[in-house]
């Protein structure tokens, strides 16, 4: 399973836009494509003349449900933790990340396109931000940004905070980029690609947001380089997403892995993906009041990878 998350430097960068064009783009070309958003709020704000809200516009592109796509959704235009706080409603960490799975799953797809919350330390739960499900989902990540004043410094923020957490961030996409740039909207994308060491492409105005304008945006982006790129050797270990990292210090330490692999969530994301959506659908009915225990999931895994490695011994 190959998959991306689109994040954005802020509310408003363009992010959906993004992640829609990357859906529509791969489907276009032939791929199965899921799309998951976990949360969205906004919905008493009506929304702009031929864009759909964000579940909408991102299952069109899917071809599938709205509410396949997304499992939250609130009318506040606030964040996600204080708009379930105003529901009554307990937002669980862990069961966004085993549907994330299930949506890839039950779609047949072999790819999943996620796309975050607002910014990436936009808080999902009261301990958990947007950051932490792309570290335990481990895909690439990439930035949606707007081209004009102020986004040289909140990209460069976005870039350092997933960096932080061992993220690989393969692309920049500044949104919506103008046929004729402005001098200053040329140098910040120059000036993003330098300070940041990434690649900065552009994803001119859309007319709307229906799945053929979607495919057209998608189509001039290169995602197949992006889904399937690799950091250099040099760079590896700083690249590599969170549960990479941990595999790695298996093969270093052998010893007390299994223990860390059930606090830190390591390698959760390959084995969800792994699951067939029968698999996920008795995980998610399993537990009471819609509440997903993962570290016995963590812990039969880690126990099977130990296992695996004393056989090989």
């Amino acid at each position: 399973m190959r998959g991306v998350f689109v994040c954005g430097t802020d509310t408003g960068a363009g992010k959906t836009v993004v992640a829609g064009a990357v859906v529509a783009g791969l489907r276009a070309a032939g791929r199965r494509v899921a799309a998951y958003k976990p949360v969205v709020t906004g919905l008493d704000e009506p929304p702009a003349p031929g864009w759909p809200r964000d579940h909408e516009l991102l299952a069109a592109a899917a071809g599938t449900r709205a509410t396949a796509v997304t499992p939250h959704r609130f009318g506040p235009a606030v964040s996600p933790h204080l708009a379930a706080e105003l529901a009554g409603v307990e937002l669980d960490f862990e069961a966004m990340v085993l549907a994330a799975g299930a949506a890839a799953a039950e779609a047949g797809a072999d790819v999943l396109v996620v796309e975050g919350v607002g910014g990436l330390l936009v808080p999902l739960t009261a301990e958990k931000t947007v950051r932490d499900l792309a570290a335990a989902l481990g895909f690439p990540l990439l930035v949606a940004a707007r081209p004009g004043l102020g986004t040289i410094s909140h990209t460069l923020l976005t870039l350092e905070a997933a960096r932080t957490a061992a993220l690989h961030v393969p692309a920049v996409v500044m949104t919506p980029w103008p046929e004729a740039p402005s001098p200053m909207e040329a140098s910040n994308r120059a000036t993003v690609a330098r300070l940041g060491a990434v690649d900065v492409a552009g994803l001119p105005r859309l007319p709307d947001g229906g799945p053929a304008s979607l495919a057209a945006g998608g189509a001039a982006l290169p995602l197949a380089r992006w889904l399937g790129c690799a950091p250099p050797a040099a760079s590896r270990r700083a690249a590599l997403p969170r549960a990479a990292l941990d595999h790695e210090q298996d093969d270093d330490e052998d010893d007390g892995d299994d223990e860390r692999d059930d606090r830190d969530g390591a390698g959760v994301h390959k084995l969800l993906l792994g699951l067939g959506a029968s698999e996920l659908r008795a995980c998610l009915q399993s537990t009471p009041a819609g509440r997903i225990g993962m570290r016995p999931i963590v812990s039969r895994h880690a126990r099977r990878s130990a296992s695996g490695r004393a056989s090989a011994g």
